[in-house]
Order: C-alpha cells, then sequence, then structure tokens
C-alpha cells in the first residue's frame, strides 16, 4: 500500500501501461501523468486527479503551439 502521506506519484519518460497505472490506483498510490520537453523544460502538463484521461491541461506559464505536426 502507499504511505498515508504519500500525495502524489508523477509518472513519465514514456507512457505508463493502463494495466498498471489502473493496479496501483487501486491499491491506493496517487498517480497522475505527466508530459514535457526535454528541450524546454521537464514539464509542461500533467493530470489533475488520477481519475483524468491524458495528461491534463498545460501548467500555468506555458504556451504551447503546434505548426506542421510539430510542438512548439
Amino acid at each position: 500500500p502507499a504511505p498515508s502521506s504519500l500525495r502524489c506519484v508523477l509518472v513519465g519518460g514514456a507512457a505508463c501501461p493502463e494495466p498498471l497505472r489502473r493496479r496501483a490506483l487501486e491499491r491506493g498510490w496517487p498517480v497522475r501523468t505527466t508530459y514535457g520537453l526535454t528541450e524546454m523544460c521537464a514539464q509542461v502538463a500533467t493530470q489533475r486527479t488520477s481519475d483524468d484521461r491524458g495528461v491534463g491541461p498545460l501548467l500555468p506559464g506555458v504556451a504551447l503551439e503546434i505548426r506542421d505536426e510539430r510542438i512548439f
């Protein structure tokens, strides 16, 4: 089980397999998917709750633009 003091576990760097994520949530681990760009900063978006799908909205102060299928 997750320690009672644990507020959030950020998972990033690669996609988290859904069965693994589901098992972690069922066992009380507060898992949140995060996304970042190595070239820009470590983190640009994070799930708001463990129930959300995807990585959530952009963090405050982050602007994103998609041009020619590339992220800027």
